[in-house]
């Protein structure tokens, strides 16, 4: 699917860190060249909502058709997703999801059940009405009726350690976002949740790992952080294949280890630069030049159904 431009109003609650703040102070949090609707020198009080307007540029997507339906049934779909699209609408992909691309299928109101990352492929559940959402998750969350999921991920060989056939990370996660400053990265290191991933090798060549990982818990990126903390990371992930630097943030938060990521992350940022600017807005355009990760959710048992995808890798 082609890429999309348009402009979009978009609005949020109020963050707790932006309590007291002006609201022209917070510009500078949100993707791209934006317009803050409302009185710019006003502070942002706990109940305000936050409206802005902005020029949206979609990136191309892989295209959804009826050959990655796994299963249709009365309450839910089950979908074989694809790498390099997101589940549903954010501020900078609003057309080009997963439940968009479903409503052409004629799949008009679907919920997703669960989070897979934009560059994650695989099993996919989604419900059909918040009711079954709801019940989905509550079940997940009893430990008699919990869910089982799998992933498989590929890691270059020569990262694994030796004798490995297993083993188990049990690091604890922290959400980690460099547009919030040092101070506010502490707060969250500081709030870590406890996180296990195990990890059984598959298969091994010359080049490459083939790695089966179960969750015990959800984090965000906890395969992937779990991954680059034991020093092997996934091939071609961008950001956690990064020569060791998450895995010293974890092991110490110092302010030199933050801004070598953010170092890595702004050279990162400048090589995906075109040297052009959007005709309609001013913005730098940027190329996606990572579209798929070699990361897929290859089995989903739940309430007496098994699901299960092969990776393209």
């Amino acid at each position: 699917m082609s890429s999309l431009t348009y402009y979009k109003i978009v609005r949020t609650k109020a963050k707790g860190r932006w309590f007291n703040k002006k609201l022209k102070e917070i510009a500078g949090e949100f993707n791209g060249k934006i317009e803050l609707i409302g009185d710019l020198e006003r502070e942002i009080e706990r109940t305000d909502e936050i409206v802005y307007k902005i020029h949206v540029h979609e990136p191309p997507v892989s295209v959804i058709t009826r050959d990655d339906i796994l299963d249709d049934k009365d309450d839910f779909l089950v979908i074989n997703k694809p790498s390099g699209i997101p589940i549903h609408p954010t501020v900078n992909y609003n057309k080009n999801t997963v439940t968009e691309q479903l409503k052409a299928l004629g799949f008009p109101h679907l919920f997703p059940c669960y989070r897979l990352d934009r560059l994650t492929s695989g099993v996919l559940v989604l419900a059909k009405s918040s009711e079954y959402a709801s019940q989905f998750n509550k079940q997940n969350q009893n430990e008699a009726t919990k869910h089982h999921k799998e992933y498989i991920a590929r890691v270059n060989s020569n990262t694994i350690p030796l004798m490995f056939n297993q083993l188990q990370c049990d690091q604890p996660i922290f959400t980690f976002n460099g547009k919030r400053g040092y101070e506010n990265f502490l707060t969250d290191f500081n709030d870590q949740k406890p996180s296990r991933t195990d990890f059984f090798l598959l298969k091994k060549d010359i080049e490459y790992a083939t790695i089966r990982c179960i969750l015990h818990t959800g984090r965000t990126h906890q395969i992937r952080k779990h991954l680059s903390i034991l020093g092997m990371p996934i091939h071609n992930d961008e950001v956690y294949n990064d020569g060791g630097l998450f895995a010293n943030l974890c092991q110490t938060p110092s302010i030199e280890n933050y801004a070598a990521i953010q170092n890595r992350a702004e050279t990162q940022r400048q090589r995906k630069q075109v040297g052009a600017q959007c005709a309609e807005c001013g913005v730098d355009l940027y190329l996606d030049t990572v579209s798929n990760l070699d990361l897929h959710c290859s089995m989903y048992k739940f309430d007496g159904f098994t699901y299960i995808s092969e990776p393209d890798f």
